[in-house]
C-alpha cells in the first residue's frame, strides 16, 4: 500500500495553536496533542531559550503508512535526535536522504523549502529536536579546525548541508543529557539556566562527534577501517548487554586486527571499546531506574551483575553518585 499523503503544516499549526492558546511566561509551553484517525496521536512539548527552540515529539502512527510534504523553511539549523521509531526524510536541497533510525542524530541546514517525510503504520516515534539560529551555532565553531572552517563557510554562503553523510549514533553521554532535561523538576529562571547549560553540553557532544568526518585522513585510521569502526560502534549500541563481547570476537566480526581495533577506536571516539560498552550499560541502568521505576538490585540484575555491590561501584565511578542516592533523589 502506498503511503497516504498528509500536510505537515496542518499538523504543526494545530499543535502550535494549542500551545499558543495556553502559553506560559516561563518559556516552557504546555503539552499539545493531536488525535486523528488518519495520522494517529502526535504530542508536542516545546520550550524556548535565547537563540534556540527545543521540541520533544511523541508520535503513535495510525494504521496507515504516511508520507507528508514539508514546505516549511527557515534559516535555522535543525538537529534531530531520533530516540525511538524510524523517520525517513528527503529534502530537495540535500543530495542524500536522511534515514533516521532509532538512536541516530544529524545536523542540517536547508537552503530552500521542499521535501517530504515518511513514517510507517503502527510505529512509535520519539524525537528530541533543536532549532537554533546560525549565530548561536557559530559560537561553538572554531575556524582554525577542519570542521569549523567547513561549516562556517557553508553558513556564510547559506549553502545547504548535513554535518555528517549519514546519521550518527546517539552516545550514552547524549542520552544522559536528554534524560536530565526531560526529567528536570526545576521551575522559572533556575530551569532556564539549567536547560541552557544542558543544551551547551549537548551541542559540544554533538559537534565532537561530527568533527571526525572533517579530520585529515593522515590523523585517522585508513578510510576502510574508519567505516568498520563506525559499524562496530553501531553494533555495540545494539548488543552492549551481551556478556560474551570480547576484542577477539569483535575483531573477527568486523575484520579488524586487535591493534587497529584498540588504537583506532580510541582515536575516533576518545574511549576504549570496553569503556564505551560500560557507558552504554550504565546509561541503560540509569534509564531503567529513572523511567522504568526499577530498584537498584533490579537494575543490577538486568545488566547481568551477580553482586549488586559491584554494580553500585561501577555506577558511582561513571556518574559520581551511588545508584541508591540517584534513585532516592528521583523518586
Amino acid at each position: 500500500m502506498h503511503p497516504q499523503d498528509i500536510s505537515f503544516e496542518n499538523i504543526m499549526q494545530e499543535l502550535v495553536g494549542q500551545q499558543t492558546r495556553s502559553a506560559q511566561p516561563t518559556g516552557v509551553n504546555p503539552h499539545a496533542q493531536v488525535v486523528n484517525q488518519q495520522i494517529g496521536v502526535v504530542g508536542l512539548q516545546s520550550s524556548f531559550l535565547p537563540g534556540l527552540h527545543i521540541s520533544q515529539v511523541q508520535w503513535e502512527v495510525g494504521k496507515y503508512d504516511l508520507r507528508f510534504e514539508d514546505k516549511t523553511h527557515s534559516d535555522d539549523i535543525n538537529i534531530n535526535l531520533q530516540l525511538k521509531g524510524h523517520l525517513f526524510t528527503q529534502f530537495n536541497c540535500l543530495s542524500n536522504p536522511l534515514d533516521m533510525q532509532p538512536g541516530r542524530h544529524n545536523l542540517i541546514l536547508t537552503s530552500e523549502p521542499g521535501g517530504h517525510h515518511v513514517v510507517k503504520a503502527g510505529d512509535r516515534l520519539e524525537m528530541f529536536h533543536l532549532s537554533l539560529k546560525p549565530e548561536h551555532l557559530c559560537r561553538f565553531l572554531d575556524e582554525s579546525t577542519p570542521m569549523g572552517n567547513k561549516l562556517l563557510s557553508k553558513l556564510e554562503k547559506k549553502e545547504a548541508f548535513a554535518a555528517s553523510p549519514q546519521p550518527l549514533s546517539i552516545t550514552p553521554d547524549m542520552q544522559a543529557v536528554i534524560a536530565d532535561m526531560k526529567h528536570c523538576s526545576l521551575q522559572g529562571n533556575t530551569r532556564r539556566l539549567y536547560q541552557e547549560a544542558k543544551i551547551t553540553e549537548l551541542l559540544c557532544l554533538l559537534l565532537d562527534g561530527y568533527a571526525n568526518y572533517y579530520m585529515p585522513l593522515s590523523k585517522l585510521p585508513g578510510r576502510n577501517d574508519v567505516e568498520k569502526l563506525y559499524a562496530l560502534r553501531e553494533y555495540l549500541h545494539r548488543h552492549y548487554l551481551q556478556q560474551e563481547l570480547s576484542l577477539a570476537s569483535l575483531g573477527r566480526e568486523f575484520g579488524l586486527n586487535e591493534f587497529t581495533l584498540k588504537k583506532g577506536f580510541k582515536q575516533l571516539f576518545n574511549t576504549t571499546v570496553f569503556g564505551y560498552i560500560q557507558k552504554l550499560r550504565m546509561e541503560h541502568a540509569r534509564l531503567l531506574m529513572l523511567e522504568g521505576g526499577l530498584s537498584v538490585s533490579e537494575a543490577a540484575d538486568a545488566l547481568g551483575y551477580a553482586n549488586p555491590q559491584h554494580f553500585s561501584t561501577a555506577y558511582k565511578k561513571q556518574y559520581g553518585i551511588s545508584p541508591r542516592k540517584f534513585a532516592l533523589a528521583n523518586k
